[in-house]
């Protein structure tokens, strides 16, 4: 049974409202879909600029004819979950064809074609050679407004002017070189800004700010009682946590090699015949060890890898050489490369029922429970204290499943993060007690 496309309720598990989906030829001619495609997917990170996908539909009137479809066309899709009355609305370049293949007893045939966003393939037809001063942010405003033909949609600003000469540089390649030296708040050690983009728009924000932000939802791993009487199944089912896999966690070998939690910063000035000489000790220095509101640090201060200085960075401060009062703050690389080799310390993967409202670059509330024995789930509760806590979505999968029979599916894959602790580093064991 079709039910109304304008419901704001569940009537199934993995339940999505799709309102259509429309193929364009830049050859002229626009209609509907919708009843041809089987699948479509895409696809956001916060390490990524733009969205791709996939879609496969099967071809019963010769469209691969008629359109032609060659390349040059694009696919708008309108969505959303019941219980969100804000519709979205996503476009892509088809920009090549994985698969096709001819069904044995008819003439069907099944094509599998690969999807990029219009901001990422405008971005391919993009070379340009230009130079900016002034924020970073505001320069990342101006190359998109300039060069992909649409705006940022959220933008954190960035403090201090800086002076840039692209020669020959896509828009992203131009903003992924300036974000590497993106601060915020007068503050250098809250360094690193990423360029993204999510199914609401193109994002610059700022990597450690991302995980402060409030949580847009919250999921958990185990059944539980109903919040509130009104609450049915299928609702309780939308925060259902399925295959819940934990990553590489703790891989200190990496990090240490990296220098994430000790280096040393060598920087020299020719003009001023003067060379900078600092340490990073990330126990000592980091946000995380002086505002506990992020999180607790994931190495204690009496740990050793505060101190061992495996990695040396070496930089050119050429501040002097452009104008009194332009910034090329050295230090940045300190913690940059901290910040970015702690981004995923602690990192899941798990399932959920489509959701229209999530997207690359929020923060969730997560609860784990412990799989500790009866006596000590009695005295301490169910949750585990370390990790459950507020983590940040780095990527997302959307996938829409279309069945005559069963009805419209929509399934997300999530990947999040956290560069912190739930609780504090330990300093003793509690096993045998």
């Amino acid at each position: 049974m079709t039910q109304p496309r304008d419901r704001d309720f569940i009537t199934k598990e993995n339940d999505v409202v799709i309102e259509d989906i429309r193929i364009e030829s830049l050859a002229g001619g626009e209609f509907s879909i919708r009843e041809y495609v089987t699948s479509l997917g895409f696809f956001e990170n916060i390490f990524s600029p733009f969205m791709i996908g996939d879609m496969t539909f099967t071809d019963t009137v010769g469209l691969m004819k008629k359109l032609p479809i060659i390349g040059r066309e694009i696919v708008t899709v309108e969505y959303r979950s019941p219980q969100r009355m804000s519709l979205k609305t996503i476009r892509f370049r088809i920009i090549g064809q994985n698969s096709r293949f001819r069904t044995d007893k008819t003439r069907t045939d099944v094509i599998s074609f690969k999807l990029m966003s219009i901001n990422g393939y405008n971005d391919l037809n993009t070379k340009i050679s230009r130079s900016y001063y002034g924020k970073i942010s505001e320069i990342a405003k101006s190359v998109v407004s300039e060069n992909l033909n649409t705006e940022l949609a959220d933008v954190d600003d960035t403090s201090g002017d800086f002076q840039y000469a692209f020669p020959f540089k896509r828009p992203s390649e131009m903003i992924a070189q300036m974000a590497q030296r993106g601060y915020v708040e007068n503050d250098i050690r809250n360094v690193g800004f990423l360029f993204y983009e999510t199914s609401s728009g193109l994002k610059f924000k700022n990597l450690l700010n991302l995980y402060t932000a409030d949580p847009v939802n919250f999921y958990f791993d185990s059944n539980v009682r109903r919040t509130q009487e009104l609450q049915d199944d299928f609702t309780i089912s939308t925060h259902k946590m399925r295959n819940l896999k934990f990553g590489k966690e703790f891989n200190r070998a990496k990090q240490v090699s990296a220098g994430v939690f000790s280096t040393n910063l060598k920087s020299f000035d020719i003009t001023r015949k003067f060379i900078l000489n600092q340490n990073l000790s990330y126990a000592k220095d980091s946000i995380l060890a002086s505002d506990k509101g992020r999180g607790e640090t994931i190495i204690s201060e009496a740990d050793n890898e505060n101190y061992t200085r495996p990695k040396i960075l070496y930089t050119n401060d050429s501040t002097s050489r452009f104008a009194p009062n332009y910034d090329d703050i050295t230090e940045c690389e300190l913690y940059l490369n901290s910040n970015i080799g702690i981004h995923n310390d602690s990192q899941i993967t798990f399932d959920i029922s489509g959701d229209s409202l999530l997207e690359a670059g929020q923060t969730i509330s997560i609860q784990i429970t412990k799989n500790d024995v009866d006596e000590e789930l009695i005295q301490e509760g169910e949750n585990d204290e370390d990790l459950s806590t507020n983590y940040l979505i780095k990527g997302l999968g959307h996938r829409f499943y279309f069945d005559p029979s069963a009805g419209d599916e929509y399934k997300t894959a999530i990947e999040a993060v956290r560069n912190f602790r739930g609780q504090a580093v330990p300093t003793t064991t509690t096993i045998g007690d």
